[in-house]
């Protein structure tokens, strides 16, 4: 009796060159998941920084000289209607929904925002600079070091 012959198209599906193709082939979707990877980040750069910075009085006189300056106020509504930065808008975090229209309709994409509080000591004004850089993707958000009180004690 003859030995059987073996089909030279027959695939082999155990062996050593079972396991050659695979690892072969996790190389292939590992070499495109990275090729993918590296062409998402070539075209989608970061998002813009998360946290907005903070600035003096006196670098808004030389940083934005020429440009026109969105203050926005986030003390409550009370001390802005009080006394506040000429020009200024009214934008707190307790009361976000209540400003956020004033704010939408100073802002023009490209201009500075300078969020400011009551003191050095007071937080809203990093908070409502971190939710408008998060929340509406506004960009040169900076908020005042010293707040209103740096503004007021400021000669002029």
């Amino acid at each position: 009796m003859a030995p059987a012959s073996r089909d030279p198209t027959a695939v082999d599906r155990s062996g050593p060159g079972l396991f050659r193709r695979a690892i072969a082939q996790a190389g292939l979707l590992l070499l495109a998941a990275v090729v993918a990877a590296v062409v998402t980040a070539w075209f989608h750069p970061p998002p813009p920084e998360a946290n907005a910075r903070e600035i003096t009085l006196a670098q808004t006189r030389t940083d934005f000289v020429g440009e026109k300056i969105l203050w926005v106020d986030a003390r409550p509504s009370a001390a802005f209607s009080q006394e506040h930065i000429p020009g200024a808008v009214w934008l707190s975090e307790e009361a976000w929904d209540t400003g956020l229209a004033g704010f939408v309709e100073a802002w023009t994409p490209g201009r500075p925002v300078i969020v400011y509080c009551g003191s050095t000591s007071c937080g809203a004004s990093r908070s409502v600079a971190r939710r408008l850089m998060r929340e509406l993707s506004v960009t040169g958000v900076f908020y005042l070091h010293g707040g209103w009180q740096s503004w007021k004690e400021e000669p002029r």
